[in-house]
């Protein structure tokens, strides 16, 4: 009986050992969430600042810039067609100044 009681406070002992080694690794990895719920955190923050930060500043930008081409290009659009009947006129005049250069030359 007392060899059984001797095994058994052996096993004892063990299972006493084996359950301490657990509760120290139980104890590193609460520490190690609580280090990734702190990381997660400032993560978060992080994330937070980077909305705002699209949200009030590099938004309106990007409209302004946006409606600045916008309008820069409808005048643009506008004056193709001036500048296409500038450079028709333009050739009309060439024609009849060098007709009259020559009806000139010829008359003098």
């Amino acid at each position: 009986m007392e060899v059984r009681l001797e095994k058994l406070e052996e096993r004892l002992a063990i299972l006493e050992g084996r359950l301490e080694a657990l509760e120290e690794r139980f104890e590193k990895l609460g520490g190690q969430v609580d280090s990734l719920e702190g990381g997660m955190c400032e993560v978060n923050k992080n994330i937070i600042h980077l909305q705002l930060q699209n949200e009030n500043v590099i938004l309106p930008r990007l409209q302004t810039i946006e409606e600045c081409y916008t309008s820069t290009y409808l005048r643009y659009k506008d004056g193709i067609v001036h500048m296409d009947q500038l450079q028709a006129d333009v050739s009309a005049l060439k024609t009849v100044v060098s007709d009259h250069s020559l009806k000139l030359k010829n008359i003098s």
